[in-house]
Protein backbone atom coordinates (compact mmCIF):
# COMPACT_ATOMS: atom_id res chain seq x y z
CA UNK A 1 0.00 0.00 0.00
CA UNK A 2 1.06 3.95 0.15
CA UNK A 3 3.64 4.98 2.70
CA UNK A 4 1.96 7.30 5.22
CA UNK A 5 2.55 11.05 4.35
CA UNK A 6 4.14 11.14 7.57
CA UNK A 7 6.31 8.58 7.29
CA UNK A 8 7.77 9.71 4.11
CA UNK A 9 8.29 13.09 5.42
CA UNK A 10 10.64 12.19 7.51
CA UNK A 11 12.75 9.87 5.05
CA UNK A 12 12.76 13.15 2.81
CA UNK A 13 10.89 11.37 0.27
CA UNK A 14 7.40 13.20 0.34
CA UNK A 15 7.38 14.92 -3.18
CA UNK A 16 5.51 12.21 -4.55
CA UNK A 17 3.47 9.09 -3.35
CA UNK A 18 5.52 6.14 -2.40
CA UNK A 19 4.10 2.11 -2.41
CA UNK A 20 5.22 -0.50 -0.53
CA UNK A 21 4.90 -4.42 -1.04
CA UNK A 22 5.54 -7.36 -0.02
CA UNK A 23 6.95 -10.59 -2.34
CA UNK A 24 7.14 -14.09 -1.06
CA UNK A 25 10.23 -15.38 -3.57
CA UNK A 26 10.10 -18.38 -1.97
CA UNK A 27 6.81 -19.25 -3.53
CA UNK A 28 7.86 -17.17 -6.91
CA UNK A 29 11.33 -19.30 -7.69
CA UNK A 30 9.71 -22.67 -8.42
CA UNK A 31 8.29 -20.61 -11.43
CA UNK A 32 11.44 -19.05 -12.58
CA UNK A 33 13.14 -22.54 -12.07
CA UNK A 34 12.64 -23.86 -15.72
CA UNK A 35 15.05 -26.13 -17.09
CA UNK A 36 18.02 -24.51 -18.86
CA UNK A 37 18.61 -25.58 -22.84
CA UNK A 38 21.57 -25.26 -24.63
CA UNK A 39 23.65 -26.79 -27.38
CA UNK A 40 27.30 -27.49 -26.54
CA UNK A 41 29.80 -25.39 -28.88
CA UNK A 42 30.55 -26.98 -32.02
CA UNK A 43 34.17 -29.01 -32.42
CA UNK A 44 33.36 -29.74 -35.71
CA UNK A 45 33.52 -26.85 -38.86
CA UNK A 46 30.29 -25.98 -40.27
CA UNK A 47 29.53 -26.00 -44.67
CA UNK A 48 27.42 -23.58 -45.84
CA UNK A 49 25.10 -23.75 -48.92
CA UNK A 50 22.30 -22.42 -50.50
CA UNK A 51 19.16 -23.66 -51.95
CA UNK A 52 17.10 -21.80 -54.14
CA UNK A 53 13.75 -23.53 -55.58
CA UNK A 54 10.64 -22.58 -57.32
CA UNK A 55 7.16 -24.05 -55.47
CA UNK A 56 3.78 -23.13 -56.00
CA UNK A 57 2.97 -19.87 -54.80
CA UNK A 58 0.56 -21.09 -52.08
CA UNK A 59 3.40 -23.42 -50.93
CA UNK A 60 3.97 -22.29 -46.96
CA UNK A 61 7.89 -21.60 -46.59
CA UNK A 62 7.70 -23.48 -43.36
CA UNK A 63 6.66 -26.92 -45.48
CA UNK A 64 9.94 -26.55 -47.37
CA UNK A 65 12.02 -25.76 -44.44
CA UNK A 66 10.62 -28.80 -42.43
CA UNK A 67 11.83 -31.06 -45.70
CA UNK A 68 14.80 -29.41 -45.49
CA UNK A 69 15.63 -29.55 -41.40
CA UNK A 70 14.80 -33.52 -41.85
CA UNK A 71 18.29 -34.28 -43.36
CA UNK A 72 20.51 -35.99 -40.58
CA UNK A 73 23.34 -33.17 -41.68
CA UNK A 74 21.39 -30.19 -41.27
CA UNK A 75 22.27 -28.12 -38.12
CA UNK A 76 20.41 -25.05 -39.22
CA UNK A 77 17.98 -23.98 -42.25
CA UNK A 78 17.21 -19.69 -42.37
CA UNK A 79 15.29 -18.28 -45.67
CA UNK A 80 16.72 -15.73 -46.78
CA UNK A 81 14.95 -14.50 -50.11
CA UNK A 82 11.50 -14.75 -51.06
CA UNK A 83 10.78 -14.14 -55.05
CA UNK A 84 7.89 -13.68 -57.36
CA UNK A 85 8.29 -12.13 -60.59
CA UNK A 86 9.69 -12.18 -64.47
CA UNK A 87 12.20 -15.00 -64.10
CA UNK A 88 9.69 -16.93 -61.83
CA UNK A 89 6.68 -18.56 -63.89
CA UNK A 90 2.97 -17.27 -62.55
CA UNK A 91 1.09 -19.05 -59.84
CA UNK A 92 5.33 -20.33 -58.66
CA UNK A 93 7.67 -18.28 -56.25
CA UNK A 94 11.17 -18.90 -55.59
CA UNK A 95 12.61 -19.64 -51.65
CA UNK A 96 16.30 -19.40 -51.77
CA UNK A 97 17.33 -20.91 -47.98
CA UNK A 98 20.81 -21.00 -46.87
CA UNK A 99 21.48 -24.61 -44.72
CA UNK A 100 24.07 -24.99 -42.62
CA UNK A 101 25.91 -28.65 -42.62
CA UNK A 102 27.51 -30.41 -39.66
CA UNK A 103 28.14 -33.35 -37.84
CA UNK A 104 28.46 -33.41 -33.94
CA UNK A 105 31.10 -36.22 -34.27
CA UNK A 106 33.33 -35.34 -37.13
CA UNK A 107 34.17 -32.86 -39.95
CA UNK A 108 31.74 -33.73 -43.11
CA UNK A 109 33.39 -34.20 -46.41
CA UNK A 110 31.98 -32.24 -49.57
CA UNK A 111 30.99 -35.16 -51.35
CA UNK A 112 28.59 -36.22 -48.07
CA UNK A 113 27.26 -32.58 -47.76
CA UNK A 114 26.71 -32.64 -51.93
CA UNK A 115 24.93 -36.01 -51.45
CA UNK A 116 22.85 -34.12 -48.87
CA UNK A 117 21.88 -31.80 -50.75
CA UNK A 118 20.76 -33.42 -53.73
CA UNK A 119 18.47 -35.49 -51.41
CA UNK A 120 16.99 -33.05 -50.14
CA UNK A 121 16.50 -31.29 -53.69
CA UNK A 122 14.78 -34.74 -54.41
CA UNK A 123 12.93 -35.24 -51.44
CA UNK A 124 11.41 -31.37 -52.35
CA UNK A 125 10.68 -32.21 -56.04
CA UNK A 126 8.58 -35.24 -54.97
CA UNK A 127 7.00 -34.02 -51.94
CA UNK A 128 6.18 -30.58 -53.30
CA UNK A 129 7.24 -30.57 -57.12
CA UNK A 130 9.91 -28.35 -56.33
CA UNK A 131 12.26 -27.45 -59.04
CA UNK A 132 15.93 -25.83 -58.65
CA UNK A 133 16.04 -22.29 -59.68
CA UNK A 134 18.34 -21.51 -62.27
Amino acid sequence: GELHPRVAERCDISSLPVYLFEIDLERLLPATMAPLKYRPIPKFPITLRDIAIVVNADTPSKRVQDIIEGSPLVARVTLFDVYTGKQVPAGKKSLAFRVLYQSPSRTLTDEEVNRAQQEIVSRLSRELGATLRQ
